[in-house]
């Protein structure tokens, strides 16, 4: 048994016993730490609910940017992605689209994310964007657009360019894709595939 003054019964005394209704934080008297030490399982299921929301694939890659072309003019117009905004998407266009998550705090003009990058080729903007919406419902296949429609609900924005010469809809999303290297995208360019595919393996 450690004597009385003794250097951990000093330390227990500094910080305060959690019997007393005191926290115990990590870290010899540092306070600065929301989370209290002996609260293992709430911490862990912070860790866990944190860890959910980790993007691993985000590379911004200036390169890939300085080096985009663009094929035609997009001229982009911005939906919030839920059912109640799918009139707002034409039902007549194609085009290519991109989804972005937007954290929308703090009055900040520009903290958005790009995840994705898709095409409505062989059929309407709004039919695509319709299909997203039933994504956690039908695409059990693609678990990496139901983690992105599911995970950032109410923060994710539709972005959609109408491309009037169909023709180009298939090279624009791939120079779009090859620039922007987004990270919800599993079909990549073949020009960029060997590269990717060392990079995530």
């Amino acid at each position: 048994m450690a004597p009385t003054g003794s250097y951990e019964n000093n330390w227990l005394n500094e910080l305060g016993s959690p019997r007393q209704g005191r926290t115990i934080f990590p870290g010899a008297l540092n306070r600065s730490h929301a989370v209290p030490l002996l609260d293992f399982a709430a911490a862990a299921e912070a860790e866990s609910d944190i860890l959910r929301y980790q993007v691993n694939r985000f590379i911004l890659y200036p390169v890939h940017w300085q080096n985009y072309r663009s094929l035609c003019s997009l001229d982009w117009r911005r939906v919030k992605f839920d059912s109640s905004h799918a009139r707002s998407v034409p039902n007549d266009r194609r085009g290519v689209y991109t989804f972005v998550a937007d954290a929308g705090i703090a009055n900040h003009p520009a903290c958005s994310y790009l995840l994705y990058v898709g095409k409505a080729e062989k059929q309407a903007l709004r039919k695509r964007y319709v299909k997203y919406l039933r994504a956690p419902r039908e695409w059990k296949t693609r678990v990496h657009i139901t983690r992105m429609v599911e995970y950032w609900a109410g923060h994710l924005w539709f972005y959609y360019a109408e491309i009037d010469d169909w023709s180009l809809i298939d090279q624009v999303e791939r120079d779009l894709i090859t620039a922007f290297l987004p990270p919800m995208n599993r079909d990549w360019p073949a020009e960029i595939t060997h590269l990717l595919r060392m990079v995530f393996s």
